[in-house]
């Protein structure tokens, strides 16, 4: 309410008294403002003279403002070579070989333009008049005078009409803030590899043949961001860019490999062919990372000559990359604690301090006392309590846990987090299972002829997973693993490096930036069905004597089985089986697990021409916000049924399904001359626009103590402490890849071969 008290004060340029403007939490835009006491009862605000005299000229800027620095841009100078190099020869009977050597290199120096120092901003500014007709001038009264002293840098306007009247700088008071950003990153590559395969013996069926290897590996990066962007530069740093961490490390891999092509049966009466194909491969690796094994069966029957199986077994693994293993700690935006700040005392986390002590904050605000969060016990919560005050100080402490201070907590959408690499990781393992069948050659009907497709199940199960640990996990390490109940125990608590990874500011005693550290914890797992019908056939074999040209259809869909993620082993990181949402969440994974999707084209082809449309459709989801909730409920639930595991506690969701998306595209393509073709399209013919992710929020007048139900309480929900507006969603999903963002597009392009 008080930012409402705040916007109406501006008033409306050219109101007119007695008539009243765009309304807001039940406060006018423009007009005489009569202030009601909806937003929050227990409040009488006084809202001005009651005309559109309010001033209306103040404006909201950021600085440096947009017109006070160059518009960023960058200017790459990138270089790319790769050396290749083997021979093949033969060895005995059908037995070849052949030896293959590979190096490439990779160097990019970045210069990146428009970016400005922080202190030397907050130098300007704090000098007199903002820095108008200053002289600035760095280590002029060093130890040793004159040596290594800067340049005299000048700024002729300051910086006082930039921020009050919205006047740009002058250009050398931007260039006393503006710094030249210059990164540094080089990859480089070698590979060895010494391949021989041939015929071992012949069966019934035909040929055993085989295939062995060895390869050599080695990668090597290094990443230098600016000094500015360097995590280790304390005094000054870029002004809206994260701090970037350095990266110098190499990794080699040894592998040896096998391969066995078996045919098993052959031109049997209900089985044409069977075979039988053996893989496996051993992977030596350096610095430290253990050794991995990897095989896979496959299956091939050819059970006529339109219908055939396929299906099998494969072990893979992934060993870690450079930036896992050894990235140094550096700063990134992402998704927060799904259980908020574990320090609140209406905290929801299982390992949390709710309800160890009074919330003073909204004591008077008609809300129920805070309750120990599900999973929760009172000496957990206390202890909680203790080493939170042992991290905030005394000052800290006070104020966080002062009457001005919210002790709300719920989920946060995304939070300022800092990773680093691990090197003990070790190699990530996925087991693939695959069946299906395959159909083509069905007739010489024309109607059947053109037509083939398949039909292929697959699942996929990761164990091991190379994941960054989630906040939440992270706040457990510091607080769920011990239970003190003296401030020393706590205080010693505090000094771990698990409490140490999740600080609180000894000013505010709010959290400050989590470090973040890449583990094997996480599990994921995937299956689904796969469909492809392919047909095409001509117009006039079909009966359209006379007709030229040709129709084809080609579909290619998919189901999803299962998309699940779990990114730790504790009770409280709940499988999340992403099915019919946005998600997943976890690095590497991709977002969007639909329930279904369907793409399909029909397309007019003659000799020179041909002319397809598109339909894409994506059907309903829900937000990743509503699916991380459906989680803990069904986690609950299991819970409550079978006496195993931890009942959490959770806010309900207010975001809404998404609506299905249809998209449709419209291509042609003219071969005008055997070296000439026009291509051309619409994409979005329709003019589809992206649907929303709205919201229903917890507006005034919402009970906010009946929100959850007896029932559902009993299960963990929590209701909201707060009122919310509802959103509409409005261009939140374009970001998101799946939707086209763009609108009607056209596109023309040629192909040329001489």
């Amino acid at each position: 309410w008080q930012l409402a008290m705040l916007l109406l004060s501006r008033g409306v340029p050219g109101g007119t008294p007695g008539v009243p403007g765009a309304s807001f939490l039940g406060l006018e835009f423009g007009g005489p403002v009569t202030c009601n006491t909806d937003i929050n009862p227990a409040i009488s605000v006084n809202c001005g003279p009651g005309s559109p005299s309010a001033p209306s000229s103040w404006v909201l800027n950021y600085y440096p403002g947009i017109d006070d620095a160059p518009q960023r841009s960058t200017i790459d100078q990138s270089e790319t070579w790769q050396i290749e190099t083997g021979f093949k020869f033969p060895l005995f009977a059908d037995w070849t070989g052949d030896l293959y050597y590979s190096r490439g290199q990779s160097l990019d120096y970045e210069n990146a333009y428009g970016n400005d120092s922080l202190e030397r901003f907050r130098a300007v500014l704090d000098s007199p008049d903002y820095g108008a007709g200053q002289v600035f001038q760095g280590n002029y009264n060093g130890a040793s005078q004159y040596f290594g002293t800067s340049v005299p840098t000048t700024c002729t306007s300051g910086y006082y009409d930039a921020i009050f009247n919205n006047v740009a700088a002058s250009s050398d008071c931007q260039n006393a803030i503006g710094s030249v950003l210059q990164t540094y990153t080089a990859m480089e590559q070698d590979i060895v590899e010494a391949n021989f395969n041939g015929s071992l013996f012949k069966l019934p069926a035909g040929e055993v043949s085989a295939a062995v290897g060895y390869q050599y590996r080695r990668d090597a990066g290094q990443f230098l961001p600016d000094d500015l962007q360097a995590t280790n530069s304390f005094l000054d740093e870029t002004i809206g860019l994260y701090p970037l961490g350095t990266v110098n490390a190499e990794i080699q891999a040894k592998d040896g490999y096998g391969e066995l092509f078996v045919p098993l049966v052959s031109d049997m009466k209900y089985l044409q062919s069977l075979n039988l194909d053996l893989g496996g491969r051993y992977s030596d690796y350096s610095n430290g990372i253990p050794n991995a094994t990897t095989f896979k069966v496959d299956l091939d029957a050819a059970l006529t000559k339109w219908f055939r199986l396929r299906g099998g077994f494969n072990r893979a693994t992934r060993a870690p990359n450079l930036g896992e293993l050894y990235l140094g700690e550096q700063e990134y935006f992402g998704g927060g604690a799904v259980f908020g700040d574990p320090c609140a005392l209406r905290s929801l986390a299982p390992f949390g301090a709710g309800a160890a002590a009074p919330d003073i904050a909204t004591a008077d605000a008609g809300l129920p006392a805070a309750k120990l969060a599900g999973g929760q016990t009172a000496a957990g919560a206390e202890s909680t309590y203790l080493i939170c005050q042992a991290q905030m100080g005394s000052a800290g402490a006070a104020q966080f846990y002062g009457p001005t201070t919210s002790q709300q907590t719920g989920p946060e959408g995304f939070a300022w987090l800092n990773e680093e690499g691990n090197p003990n990781l070790k190699s990530e393992q996925a087991n693939t299972w695959t069946g299906g069948f395959v159909i083509s050659n069905l007739s010489d009907n024309p109607w059947l002829a053109g037509l083939n497709g398949s039909v292929d199940w697959w699942q996929i199960d990761i164990d091991h997973a190379i994941e960054l640990d989630d906040p939440d996990y992270a706040n457990y390490l510091c607080y769920g693993t011990v239970t003190v109940t003296t401030p020393a125990e706590a205080a010693a608590q505090a000094a771990t490096a698990a409490c140490q990874n999740v600080g609180r500011n000894q000013s505010t005693g709010g959290a400050t930036t989590s470090l973040l550290q890449y583990t094997n914890q996480a599990t994921i797992g995937i299956a689904g069905v796969d469909f492809e019908v392919n047909w095409f056939a001509e117009l006039a074999d079909l009966g359209l004597k006379g007709v030229p040209g040709g129709i084809s259809f080609s579909s290619q869909d998919s189901i999803l089985q299962y998309y699940k993620t779990k990114n730790s082993p504790a009770s409280f990181d709940v499988d999340i089986n992403w099915k019919g949402s946005l998600g997943p969440t976890l690095a590497g994974t991709n977002g969007g697990a639909y329930s279904y999707r369907l793409f399909t084209t029909v397309g007019y082809v003659l000799p020179s021409v041909t002319v397809s449309l598109g339909w894409q459709f994506l059907p309903s989801v829900d937000s990743i916000g509503h699916i991380t909730d459906e989680a803990i409920v069904a986690n609950n639930k299991q819970v409550a049924a079978t006496g195993r595991g931890t009942i959490l506690s959770y806010t309900p969701d207010d975001t809404l399904s998404i609506p299905a998306y249809s998209l449709f595209n419209l291509n042609a393509s003219w071969t005008v001359t055997k070296w000439l073709q026009i291509r051309g399209g619409i994409n979005n013919l329709l003019n589809t626009n992206p649907p929303n992710e709205p919201t229903t929020g917890f507006p005034v007048g919402t009970n906010l103590n009946a929100v959850c139900s007896t029932a559902a309480q009993a299960l963990g929900c929590t209701n909201p402490t707060a009122y919310s507006l509802p959103n509409d969603g409005a261009g939140q999903n374009g970001a998101l890849g799946f939707y086209d963002i763009y609108g009607r597009t056209f596109w023309l392009g040629f192909k040329a071969t001489f």
